[in-house]
C-alpha cells in the first residue's frame, strides 16, 4: 500500500509514530481509546537499558516535491531500524526506550534549530504526545539547560487544550 500511494496519508502527528512502533513491537490488538498503543510503548520503554538514540542521520526536508518543508521529520529510518532489531531479537523494552531517545533526540534537535535562527529563549512543548512522561524527560534533559521549558499544567496538552485555544480564537476574532 505504501509503494503504489494507497491511503496513506500525510500526519503532523506525533502520536502517528508511537502507533507505528507500538505495532512493530507487537501492541496489534484494537484500540478501545486514545493513545492506548502510546501508552503502552512509554510502559514497554521504562523497563529498557538504553538511553540511547538510534544512530541515524536527522532529515529535517521533506523529499516530496513541490516545495521541500525544512521542519518535517522522516520516521522511515527510524521504523525501519525497529523493525531490524525487532527480527535480530533486541530486547522489546530497549527498543522502545531508545525509539523514546530518538524522537526526543529529533524534536530537541528541531527546537535548537528554530531557537538559533529566530533567537528564542524558551520552547512550548504541548500536544497529546507530551502526556508521555518518559519522552517529556528526555527532551527537558537536553533543552532545559539552554531554554525555558513551558509545558502545560492547567489546560490539557491534548485535544482538549486545542478546543480551548480555538474557543478564544473563536472570542477574540
Amino acid at each position: 500500500m505504501v509503494r503504489q500511494d494507497v491511503r496513506c496519508f500525510p500526519t503532523s502527528s506525533a502520536g502517528r509514530l508511537f502507533d507505528a512502533a507500538a505495532a512493530v513491537l507487537g501492541f496489534t490488538r484494537e484500540i478501545t481509546y486514545e493513545g492506548q498503543a502510546a501508552i503502552r510503548l512509554e510502559q514497554l520503554a521504562r523497563a529498557g537499558d538504553s538511553d540511547e538514540p538510534y544512530d541515524m542521520a536527522l532529515s529535517l526536508a521533506d523529499p516530496r516535491p513541490p516545495t521541500p518543508d525544512p521542519f518535517v521529520l522522516d520516521p522511515v529510518p527510524l521504523i525501519a531500524q525497529l523493525v531490524h532489531d525487532r527480527l535480530n531479537g533486541v530486547d522489546l523494552s530497549t527498543i522502545a526506550r531508545r525509539f523514546h531517545a530518538t524522537l526526543a533526540q529529533w524534536f530537541a534537535a528541531l527546537a535548537e534549530r528554530l531557537l538559533d535562527e529566530e533567537h528564542l529563549s524558551c520552547v512550548a512543548l504541548s500536544g497529546g504526545v507530551f502526556q508521555n512522561a518518559l519522552l517529556l524527560d528526555f527532551i527537558a534533559d537536553r533543552l532545559a539547560p539552554r531554554a525555558e521549558l513551558l509545558i502545560n499544567e492547567t489546560v490539557p496538552v491534548n485535544d482538549g487544550g486545542i478546543a480551548l485555544g480555538q474557543a478564544v480564537l473563536a472570542i477574540h476574532a
